[in-house]
């Protein structure tokens, strides 16, 4: 699970580990800190680590939470907010693709994360 610490991640994996119990689950960090039990640290944005550890967990699932969700956050930070929302995306899939093409992906994306077009209007 990508985004593991984030809003929805740390209720997430809350609710799959009490429902079952017997999964392993394996949640990614990106920033720096203290790991929870079962998280691996791991930047989405690097292709090569991605393969890496989808080769060596080979999921039956995936559930990708990791974002630049924050509006004010992809709005400063536009180069970025496509490399981890896009790029990332693009690396976990095409993992998948490679090392576990029976697997699923939950893919959930906020609607918001970026209203303004390029040139500071408002899209619709």
């Amino acid at each position: 699970m990508t985004g593991v610490e984030g809003f929805v991640g740390h209720h997430l994996v809350a609710a799959l580990s009490k429902r079952f119990p017997e999964a392993r689950l394996v949640g990614t960090r990106y920033k720096d800190g203290e790991l929870s039990p079962g998280n691996i640290k791991l930047d989405i944005r690097d292709a090569q680590a991605i393969d890496r550890a989808m080769g060596e967990f080979a999921p039956d699932g995936v559930v990708h939470l990791a974002a630049i969700s924050q509006a004010q956050e992809a709005q400063q930070a536009v180069r970025a907010t496509f490399d981890v929302n896009l790029g990332g995306t693009m690396n976990i899939v095409e993992a998948m693709r490679l090392h576990v093409p029976q697997a699923r992906l939950l893919f959930v994306l906020q609607d918001d994360a970026r209203r303004e077009s390029v040139d500071g209007r408002r899209a619709n």
